[in-house]
């Protein structure tokens, strides 16, 4: 390969590398919300590795206001509030009871599979959606 050709090459790929590395804009991002806003049901919960058996076939209704209504089948209804950050890399979730508890997580969405896993005390946010020592890890599906 000759001089030129090689010069060529490299600006090519100088100009091309900001546009592969460059952080997604916001309002191309923002597009989570809307996906997540709707009805889910719970179908795996985890509390740290161990089955939350329990805790499945909630439905949790998720509003693009950040409001949330948790049901359970016995018929409970728990109020709270939810902020989401879909970022340049790790997605957070935030999830605030009304008894001013703050769990602190990430979450992933893949069409209609939404997974969350919340911090349960302190410490560093999780950073992967997988059952993990210390949080609780959800999986949800988009209700019919």
């Amino acid at each position: 390969m000759n001089g030129s050709i090689r010069f060529a090459l490299g600006w090519l790929l100088v100009g091309i590398h900001p546009a592969v590395a460059a952080p997604v804009p916001k309002e191309l991002r923002a597009g989570d919300l809307q996906r997540i806003t709707g009805a889910w049901t719970l179908t795996k919960a985890h509390l740290g590795e161990a089955d939350f058996d329990s805790a499945v076939g909630t439905k949790w209704t998720l509003g693009a206001d950040g409001n949330a209504l948790r049901e359970r089948s016995n018929d409970t209804v728990g109020k709270a509030t939810f902020k989401i950050d879909p970022g340049t890399g790790v997605k957070t979730f935030d999830w605030m009871t009304v008894e001013g508890n703050t769990f602190r997580g990430v979450y992933e969405l893949d069409g209609d599979t939404f997974k969350v896993i919340l911090k349960i005390e302190g410490g560093d946010r999780p950073r992967v959606c997988k059952p993990t020592e210390g949080a609780y890890f959800f999986e949800f599906r988009r209700a019919k």
